[in-house]
């Protein structure tokens, strides 16, 4: 474990000191050069379960369909941000190859079951609202 130290100004803000120079929040990387999130690459058919150590996704549909299981709204907390997006223009609808990405349980996805990345370089930005779904805050090739 790397050393770390909470120092308060007595006016609500907190600091954060660690002797490296990572500080990682479930998934969220604050580092000093700046916040990164955690990147993951999924090429399987699948399907992927997701989780909070999902955060940024890039689907590699470069031999097949991506099918991505998102985790419940409930489990991940309300402001959960999920990114996921074809990076490398790989997706073809047309030779069968997106990105599905599916509710879990009851939840939706901005009202539906399901969401399909179905054009290349296309993304879809999800934020949890805690309780019963999804809302999409940015889309394009959907």
């Amino acid at each position: 474990a790397t050393n770390s130290m909470l120092a308060s100004d007595g006016s609500g803000n907190v600091t954060v000191a660690a002797a490296s120079k990572n500080i990682s929040l479930a998934g969220l990387s604050i580092h000093s050069q700046g916040i990164r999130q955690a990147f993951t690459s999924i090429a399987a058919a699948g399907p992927t379960s997701l989780s909070t150590a999902y955060t940024w996704i890039d689907a590699d549909c470069s031999s097949n369909t991506v099918n991505l299981n998102l985790p419940t709204a409930a489990s991940v907390g309300p402001g959960f941000l999920l990114y996921i997006q074809d990076f490398s223009g790989t997706i073809n609808s047309g030779a069968s190859r997106t990105c599905v990405i599916n509710r879990a349980g009851s939840d939706t996805i901005s009202g539906a079951t399901s969401k399909t990345i179905s054009s290349a370089a296309g993304k879809v930005w999800l934020i949890s609202n805690g309780a019963t779904g999804w809302g999409v805050i940015d889309e394009e090739g959907t």
